[in-house]
């Protein structure tokens, strides 16, 4: 069943990780403290190798990387993980993309 608030929050986080709102180089008052290559309006990221690490001043953390296609893991506030991965049109059954068509 479809879940409004989760893809909300889902949306939410992804949206903050392709804009990076105000993104700057050095922290500013009220940012997230730690070893971070970039900070931005509610939440700041750590690139390494084929990885990003994504934290979010709500407590939401994610993970990205590259190296066998795009993949996305979600920490959401309450503790739900969320993955988000690419994939190959001949890796899903015909019946789960009729409807996408």
């Amino acid at each position: 069943m479809f879940e409004p608030q989760l893809a909300s929050e889902v949306g939410r986080v992804l949206t903050l990780m392709s804009a990076q709102p105000g993104q700057r180089s050095t922290p500013v008052e009220g940012d997230l403290e730690g070893e971070f290559d970039v900070w931005f309006d509610g939440g700041a990221v750590k690139h390494d190798t084929g990885v990003s690490v994504f934290r979010f001043l709500d407590g939401a953390a994610a993970l990205t990387g590259t190296s066998l296609g795009f993949s996305v893991v979600i920490r959401l506030t309450d503790g739900q993980f969320v993955e988000i991965r690419q994939k190959d049109r001949d890796r899903f059954h015909p019946a789960a993309l009729a409807g996408l068509e």
